[in-house]
């Protein structure tokens, strides 16, 4: 018979000190891999609201089409499908941010699928911070003031066109909504190029594209997360500090938790 040895007390302690010691290292390194995770998680959840704003935005305006010469023969008709202005409705004190309105064509409840939309930010005192919104009309609503626009008596374009198509009056825009997309957005600009020798960028507002839609448009803006929207709510900031980069708020609220989005979509021409 061969001789068999048994372990000793000390080295089953040694045995399971060690075993410990690896169990230990592995939990750990499996919490801080969790922790990482959910503090990822958590970022890319606080800026939600942000990310599936800008890709309504792109899915919205990437159905624009340079449809006016079929909805008119007067080549002199300055038929805003695109619309880089601000919204005389809208007020004063809310008009730093830029503003985009198009006419694409979005699928809704209406007869068809041309809709006019738009897109500025509102100041809200509850929240000490702008407010991302959308303005929408169905299509039928929409093909209604457009007849309006087209009236063969007294034809409009231009910024005359624009308020006929892009009014905020419930009463004249029966199937108008206007929908919070996003808290805690600022910032937003709006750029399309310009072609020429060298190409030159105007600054906006740009005013009217009709016949002729730019290559692309490139959409963005700041936002914060929801942790540090609930610090800003009451911590002072007022409508001009979202734009003072340099001032002690800024610097201390915003300027660490502020992330920039960017979208540039391209226009059928």
């Amino acid at each position: 018979m061969r001789n068999s040895r048994a372990f000793t007390l000390i080295e089953l302690i040694v045995a399971i000190s060690v075993t410990t010691l690896i169990v230990a290292a592995m939990m750990r390194l499996f919490m801080d891999e969790t922790t990482l995770w959910q503090r990822y998680d958590q970022k890319l959840d606080t800026f939600r609201e942000a990310r599936a704003a800008m890709q309504m935005m792109a899915r919205d305006f990437g159905g624009l089409r340079p449809e006016s010469s079929a909805l008119s023969t007067d080549p002199n008709q300055k038929f805003p499908m695109l619309a880089l202005v601000a919204n005389p409705e809208g007020k004063p004190e809310d008009q730093v941010n830029q503003e985009i309105y198009g006419l694409p064509s979005v699928r809704n409840k209406g007869a068809n699928d041309l809709c006019a939309i738009g897109y500025y930010c509102t100041w809200s005192d509850a929240k000490n911070a702008f407010v991302l919104q959308r303005q929408f009309t169905d299509s039928s609503t929409t093909f209604g003031l457009l007849t309006n626009a087209l009236d063969v008596n007294h034809p409009t374009y231009g910024a005359e066109a624009f308020g006929i198509i892009f009014t905020r009056d419930t009463k004249k825009n029966t199937g108008l909504t206007i929908d919070d997309l996003a808290s805690y957005i600022w910032d937003l600009k709006v750029v399309t190029p310009l072609t020429g020798n060298p190409p030159t960028q105007l600054s906006w507002p740009q005013g009217y594209f009709d016949r002729e839609l730019p290559p692309w448009v490139e959409i963005s803006f700041k936002a914060v997360g929801i942790n540090a929207a609930r610090k800003i709510a009451g911590s002072g900031v007022t409508r001009d500090t979202w734009f003072q980069p340099q001032s002690t708020l800024y610097r201390n609220l915003i300027l660490p938790n502020e992330q920039q989005f960017v979208t540039r979509i391209k226009l059928c021409r």
